[in-house]
């Protein structure tokens, strides 16, 4: 009888430990799912989150500053670029909203034009070109003159550009105005020779810009 019980007793020992041990089986195999799937979670979300900064967001540029001219009007900046290479320092498009703002120069008293000026205030760099309306010449050239005697008066707070405000023109070239103020890096001018030096260097660059432009156009200066 005691041995029995004492069987029965081992049995159920047995049977106690098998129940457990495939309990802690059970239980490590769900643990270990879930981490697995909490893992593959955060991987793909850190791979979301890699796509989402890598796009790149494209800026929306308006024509005028993307320097969307007429045709015409893109070959005769070009062909000043080209004489002039890197001293052309004009670097943003003028828009009409800015041309009528600060050259005094409306819609209705042009066709067509083009239009570059510096980024920055402290530079003074210009070159305009402008197709006026039918008996709208006079006016216009007035307005680029009035704007290069603003100029003139405003260099007094940026010493460097007089010379390049000195020897800026202004030209009539039949029904097309133009505004050329150029002259690019004037510093090694102005050590060797002053300020005389600088409008001398000015005038050339103006005088090669103003050319090229006479020549696209076919008109004698």
């Amino acid at each position: 009888m005691k041995k029995l019980v004492v069987c029965m007793l081992i049995g159920a020992m047995v049977l106690g430990t098998t129940a457990c041990g495939n309990k802690n089986t059970e239980e490590s195999s769900v643990a270990e799912s879930s981490s697995a799937v909490e893992s593959s979670s955060a991987a793909e979300s850190t791979q979301e989150s890699v796509a989402e900064s890598s796009e790149v967001v494209e800026p929306e540029i308006a024509p005028e500053e993307a320097g969307a001219w007429s045709e015409e009007m893109a070959g005769l900046r070009e062909a000043v670029v080209t004489e002039l290479g890197t001293d052309y320092w004009p670097a943003m498009a003028i828009p009409a909203e800015i041309l009528e703002a600060n050259f005094g120069l409306t819609s209705d008293m042009y066709v067509d034009y083009m239009g570059e000026m510096p980024m920055m205030s402290a530079h003074v760099d210009t070159l305009l070109i402008v197709k006026a309306a039918e008996g709208q010449e006079e006016a216009v050239e007035q307005a680029l003159q009035a704007y290069r005697d603003v100029q003139a008066e405003n260099s007094m707070q940026y010493p460097m550009n007089l010379g390049k405000v000195q020897a800026s023109v202004v030209e009539r070239m039949d029904s097309y105005v133009v505004l050329a103020l150029l002259g690019g890096d004037t510093m090694d001018a102005e050590v060797q020779g002053g300020e005389e030096a600088v409008i001398k260097k000015c005038q050339e660059h103006n005088e090669r810009a103003l050319n090229v432009i006479a020549q696209k156009l076919g008109v004698e200066r």
